[in-house]
């Protein structure tokens, strides 16, 4: 998958199983209006999706992305770690890392991707993760439902 499609498939999760379109501009700076975005509900299983969320939610409080956890909120992902194709075979020395992830039951449905290509340890992400929501929190008065 790409990181796009793994923002997509997040932004599922957070927003009850509304497809929408990934974007970067939620809000023109000019005038402050907030740009409304069309999504589609394609998926409509609820209990499907706060069991997946509660898994996600796990891997921060008690799995490999407990440095994306932030106090006070509860936050959902999954780290990622991927060995680079090469020769026929996969680098014993080179991954590809990344962390994906959102607030869950918040004022926000935000999705935040972050990832690392060819690096020479095998390590986790998920702290920037949590620097980078832990800015948004600030920057767009996000607060816990």
């Amino acid at each position: 998958m790409t990181p796009l499609q793994m923002v997509r498939f997040y932004a599922l999760l957070a927003n009850d199983g509304k497809l929408v379109t990934p974007h970067f501009l939620l809000m023109k700076p000019q005038t402050s209006e907030w740009i409304d975005y069309a999504s589609e509900k394609v998926f409509d299983n609820q209990g499907a999706i706060d069991k997946l969320n509660d898994m996600l939610h796990g891997v921060v409080t008690d799995g490999t992305g407990k440095s994306a956890n932030i106090d006070g909120y509860c936050v959902v992902g999954k780290t990622s770690t991927a060995q680079i194709a090469e020769n026929g075979g996969y680098s014993e020395n080179r991954w590809n890392l990344a962390f994906t992830g959102f607030i869950d039951n918040s004022s926000s449905n935000l999705v935040c991707f972050i990832g690392v290509n060819d690096v020479v340890y095998e390590g986790n992400v998920s702290e920037g993760f949590h620097d980078i929501m832990v800015s948004a929190i600030e920057q767009y008065n996000i607060v816990p439902n």
